[in-house]
C-alpha cells in the first residue's frame, strides 16, 4: 500500500517544470494516423495482390481445361473427315472390284458420305495427273487441280497421308475451305490419286462460338508453318497466311502444351493463351485466348470496392482524428489553465495518481521549503515533517487512501528559513462517472500566524482567568453571532451560579435597579 509522496525514486513520475511548454499532441496523432493508414493500406494491397495472383490462376486452369476441350472437339472432328476419306477410298475399290464404277455410282456414293459430314461442303477425287476424275458436285469432271497444295504435298513427299491445306476460298460460292485428303494408294505403295473433303471454316466459328469465353475471346488453329487454318471469330483478312513470327511458335516448341499472356496480332488485346498440339495430327496446333482484362474483371471489382471501402475507413479514421484532436487540444487548454491557476495560488497544490504517487506539485513548495520540485515527488515531503506530527500525519493519509475519504491534517513543515512552520493539509479524491478513484487533489494552507494567534489568545484568556481568581473578580463574554453570554468561573462563583450556565434574568433580579437597564433584554 502507498500514500503520497512516499514513492520510490526509480519509480517517481517526472514533472514538467511550470514554465516549459506543453508538448504536442499533433505529432503524436499524427504519426498514428500515417503508420494505421500505411499499414492498413500495404495489407490491403498485398491481399489484393494476393487475389490477383488466384483470379490469374483460376483464368489459366479456366483457359488450359477449355483449350483442352477444344483440342479433343477438332481432333474428333478430324478424325471423323479423315475416317470418312478412307471409308471413301474403300468404297471406290471396292465399286471398281465390282465394275460399277462411274461417275453416276461414283457421285451418289460420295453424296451418301457427305451426309455424314455436316461440315464438309464436297468431296471429290484426284487421279494420279490432278485432274478431277469423281466429283459430289456436278460440271467439273477432268478439271486439272495439279497445282493445288492438297496434290503437290503428296508428289513433295509421298510418305504423307492425312493433310490439311491452306485456306482457300471456293471459286463457285465465295467461301473459305479447308481441303482435308487423303492419297489414294495401292497395296504396293504405288500412287493412284488424292481423295479431297472440302471443311468448312463457318462450321467450327459456330461450334466455338457456343464456348462462353466472354467478349473479346478468341479460338485458332494453327499450322507448325504458321499458317491461320481458322479462326472464332472469322478474321478474314488473315485466313490463309502465314504468321511464323507469333509467340506462339517459340512456346509450342519448348512444350507441346502450355499458357502464356501475348497482345494478338489481329485486334491487339492482351490475352491469356493457352494452346496444345493435336495429338492425331501433330502438325496442327489450337490455342485459346481469354482476355486479360475479363480475367481480371471480378478480381478488378472487388479491389476496386475494396479501395472504396478502405478510402471510407481511412476518411472516418480521419475525422475521429481531428476530434481527437481537438479533444486534446482543448484537454491541454484546460491543463494549462489548471496549472496557471495552480501556480497562482499562494497554498502548495499537489495531486497523486489513486495509489497516492505524487504526479504534480506547484512552485509554491520551492517558495516554501527551499527544494526542487522532484524533492516531493521522491518522498521528500514527510522528510520535511516535523518529528511530533509525523506519525499522525502519515497515518491520516493512509487511513484517507484506505478508506476512499476526504482528509484534514494539521503538521508542521520545516521551511527555507529553518523554522517549522503549521500547514493544513487538505485531500480530495477524484472519481470518474463509475465512483472509482482516478486521483487525489491536495492543497497544504500556512495555518501558522493562525496558530500562533490562537496560542496568543489562548495564553491571554489564561492569565485573564488566573488574575480573576486573584482578585476575586469575575467577566463575561457575548457572543454576537448567537447573542449568548458566556460567564468566568469565577463570575459563576461569585454570582453563586452552576458553572457554564448563562442565567440573564436571573442576574437582572440580582443586581441593583439603576443597573438593570445596561443589561441585554433577553
Amino acid at each position: 500500500m502507498r500514500w503520497p509522496w512516499l514513492v520510490d525514486a526509480a519509480s517517481a513520475p517526472s514533472q514538467r517544470p511550470s514554465g516549459s511548454p506543453q508538448p504536442s499532441i499533433v505529432r503524436p496523432i499524427a504519426w498514428l494516423v500515417a503508420g494505421l493508414f500505411i499499414v492498413s493500406a500495404c495489407a490491403v494491397a498485398i491481399a489484393l495482390y494476393y487475389l490477383r495472383g488466384e483470379a490469374l490462376r483460376s483464368g489459366e486452369v479456366l483457359t488450359q481445361s477449355l483449350v483442352q476441350v477444344i483440342e479433343e472437339q477438332t481432333s474428333r472432328t478430324f478424325q471423323t473427315v479423315d475416317q470418312r476419306l478412307q471409308l471413301t477410298a474403300s468404297q471406290l475399290q471396292a465399286l471398281q472390284i465390282e465394275k460399277r464404277l462411274d461417275e453416276n455410282s461414283a457421285r451418289i456414293m460420295l453424296r451418301e458420305q457427305l451426309k455424314a459430314l455436316p461440315f464438309v461442303r464436297a468431296i471429290w477425287v484426284l487421279d494420279a495427273e490432278g485432274r478431277i476424275r469423281f466429283d459430289s458436285d456436278t460440271g467439273n469432271m477432268g478439271i486439272s487441280l495439279a497445282d493445288r497444295e492438297y496434290f503437290q504435298i503428296y508428289k513433295q513427299n509421298p510418305a504423307t497421308q492425312f493433310h490439311l491445306s491452306s485456306p482457300v476460298r471456293s471459286r463457285s460460292t465465295g467461301t473459305w475451305l479447308i481441303s482435308a485428303s487423303r492419297p489414294i494408294q495401292t497395296s504396293s505403295g504405288a500412287f493412284l490419286g488424292v481423295i479431297v473433303a472440302a471443311v468448312e471454316p463457318r462450321y467450327f466459328d459456330k461450334l466455338w462460338s457456343g464456348i462462353n469465353l466472354g467478349e473479346g475471346g478468341a479460338i485458332a488453329l494453327f499450322r507448325k508453318d504458321g499458317v491461320l487454318m481458322m479462326r472464332s471469330p472469322m478474321e478474314e483478312s488473315a485466313m490463309g497466311k502465314a504468321f511464323p513470327d507469333l509467340p506462339l511458335f517459340p512456346e509450342f516448341a519448348k512444350n507441346p502444351q502450355g499458357i502464356f499472356t501475348t497482345t494478338s496480332a489481329f485486334d491487339a488485346r492482351v490475352r491469356m493463351v493457352a494452346y496444345r498440339g493435336l495429338p492425331p495430327y501433330p502438325e496442327l496446333i489450337v490455342l485459346v485466348g481469354s482476355p486479360y482484362d475479363n480475367v481480371l474483371a471480378a478480381w478488378k471489382r472487388f479491389a476496386t470496392l475494396t479501395w472504396l471501402l478502405w478510402f471510407a475507413a481511412a476518411v472516418t479514421v480521419t475525422l475521429l482524428s481531428v476530434l481527437l484532436f481537438r479533444y486534446a487540444q482543448q484537454r491541454e487548454r484546460t491543463e494549462v489553465r489548471f496549472r496557471q491557476l495552480a501556480q497562482a495560488m499562494p497554498q502548495i497544490v499537489f495531486i497523486t495518481n489513486a495509489s497516492g504517487l505524487m504526479v504534480f506539485i506547484n512552485d509554491q513548495w520551492s517558495h516554501v521549503t527551499g527544494q526542487p520540485v522532484e524533492a516531493s515527488l521522491n518522498g521528500g515531503w514527510f522528510k520535511r515533517v516535523h518529528p511530533d506530527d509525523l506519525a499522525q500525519t502519515m497515518e491520516d493519509f493512509r487511513n484517507a487512501i484506505d478508506t476512499g475519504q476526504s482528509m484534514h491534517n494539521e503538521h508542521r513543515l520545516l521551511c527555507l528559513d529553518g523554522t517549522y512552520r503549521w500547514q493544513l493539509a487538505r485531500v480530495l479524491p477524484n472519481r470518474d462517472q463509475s465512483g472509482r478513484i482516478v486521483s487525489w487533489y491536495g492543497t497544504s494552507t500556512d495555518i501558522d500566524d493562525l496558530k500562533q494567534a490562537e496560542a496568543a489568545t489562548n495564553a491571554q484568556a489564561n492569565l485573564l482567568s488566573m488574575g480573576g481568581q486573584l482578585s476575586r473578580m469575575g467577566g463575561w463574554a457575548l457572543e454576537l453571532p448567537t447573542m449568548r453570554f458566556i460567564w468566568s468561573d469565577e463570575a459563576s462563583l461569585v454570582l453563586e451560579l452552576p458553572p457554564g450556565s448563562t442565567p440573564v434574568w436571573r442576574l437582572r433580579s440580582a443586581c441593583a435597579r439603576h443597573s438593570r437597564r445596561h443589561l441585554p433584554a433577553g
